[in-house]
């Protein structure tokens, strides 16, 4: 991996939003300068929440990615924070990874890409699938399959 370009490395207050914007356009160049800025900025839990969103929300290489997020984060735990600029440069281009694509995914719907965005409607139009049912338990039994409410307990 070649050094990052100091020159694109957006400031501490404009690195998070640059890495969301540059991770949601597919840009590799801009992802690459905003993860440097973050990683000399931000705290494990701020990183971890950034990347892990990317990492559910990426269905190319079967679900691997969320594996690259969190083994890159035990990786840093066991090896230490001074390390998490290179690891998380690494891990943003692995979320980056088209798997051959020509096309950019934030440009064309690609078919690797509908399972996501078919969950994420789903979530969307579902009563449980708000912000707080990710905290919910959700018994296999009371699942909202249809995206109808559970039933009331009884």
């Amino acid at each position: 991996m070649a050094p990052v370009d100091e020159s694109a490395v957006p400031p501490s207050h404009l690195a998070r939003q640059a890495f969301i914007t540059a991770m949601d356009r597919w840009d590799e160049a801009a992802a690459d300068a905003a993860v440097a800025g973050l990683a000399r900025t931000a705290g494990a839990d701020e990183l971890f929440d950034l990347f892990a969103r990317y990492g559910v929300s990426r269905f190319r290489d079967i679900g691997h990615k969320m594996i690259y997020v969190s083994n890159s984060f035990r990786c840093l735990e066991a090896i230490g924070w001074q390390h998490a600029e290179p690891v998380l440069r690494s891990l943003a281009y692995a979320l980056l990874f088209r798997s051959g694509a020509k096309e950019n995914p934030a440009e064309a719907d690609l078919p690797e890409d509908a399972r996501f965005a078919k969950i994420s409607s789903r979530r969307k139009r579902c009563p449980r699938g708000g912000p707080a049912a990710s905290r919910m338990p959700a018994p296999r039994a009371n699942c909202c399959k249809s995206c109808a409410p559970a039933p009331p307990a009884t």
